[in-house]
């Protein structure tokens, strides 16, 4: 990142999402959304170090109650975009898996 921003869309992906893998040397705040959408899969914001985030569908009942222990994946039949936020000349690695 030169400018403190970049985005960064993968390759088409179909399977289950599994876990996303974030090293910043720095704190970032990072965005993952299926491309050419608005939905959101994960944000964070104040990340630093290298983390394994296992990312899960969130769950909502017809309350509004959320189920935080949730075990659902999500399915995926597109790309993932990555906005990430930081200082200038940040390296940030971001690994996808999938099955």
């Amino acid at each position: 990142m030169k400018s403190g921003k970049a985005s960064y869309t993968t390759d088409f992906i179909n399977g289950y999402l599994e876990l996303i893998f974030i090293d910043a040397p720095g704190p970032i705040s990072l965005r993952v959304s299926i491309a050419n959408s608005e939905l959101t899969v994960f944000e964070i914001d104040n990340i630093q170090g290298s983390h394994v985030i296992p990312v899960r569908l969130g769950v909502v009942d017809m309350k509004g109650e959320s189920f935080r222990d949730n075990k659902t994946k999500w399915v995926l039949n597109d790309s993932l975009q990555f906005d990430i936020k930081g200082s200038l000349n940040t390296n940030v690695m971001c690994k996808v898996r999938y099955c």
